[in-house]
């Protein structure tokens, strides 16, 4: 069984890391907030030196398969960066200010090998599909679908697409 608060600071561990918006609703939808999520993203990715072997952006929460490669607390050290940094940039105007724009807490999930990193990298990339945002994943622009598909690096976040470390 995967649990879903493990501990997120062991090296060469794979997570999956769900945050959702405080108030959901279709906050992360225009280009220029996701493109900005994007970049924050890849700038605290390659920070963390973390691998980033899928994600997808949706309309009220995002989801991220991330590989850490150090002991430390760089998943929960990530998340936290992007929740501030983004938050200044997502809010939508007339959003309260003194408002939390992210949820406190996020949801992380270690996956103990590549089935269970298939499956949630299956998922991750469905979710636009079953949402009913687009027909198919790779056509979805918030998602590392597309990369996988092609089988090259396309969007602004980073993604491994070699996932025999697992």
């Amino acid at each position: 069984m995967l649990r879903r608060h493990s501990r997120y600071n062991v090296a060469h561990t794979t997570y999956f890391v769900t945050t959702t918006i405080v108030e959901r609703g279709s906050w992360l939808v225009t280009p220029e907030v996701c493109n900005r999520l994007s970049e924050i993203i890849e700038e605290y990715r390659a920070y963390y030196n973390l691998l980033c072997i899928g994600y997808c952006l949706m309309p009220d929460h995002i989801h991220l398969i991330l590989n850490q490669r150090q002991d430390g607390l760089a998943v929960s050290n990530f998340m936290k960066r992007v929740k501030s940094q983004s938050a200044r940039y997502c809010k939508p105007v007339g959003y309260p200010r003194e408002q939390k724009f992210w949820r406190r807490r996020f949801d992380c999930m270690s996956l103990p090998g590549t089935r269970a990193l298939q499956t949630k990298l299956r998922y991750v990339h469905w979710n636009p599909v079953r949402k009913g945002l687009v027909t198919e994943p790779q056509f979805y622009p918030w998602s590392s679908a597309r990369d996988w598909h092609n089988g090259k690096q396309t969007g602004s976040v980073t993604i491994c697409l070699d996932t025999d470390f697992v």
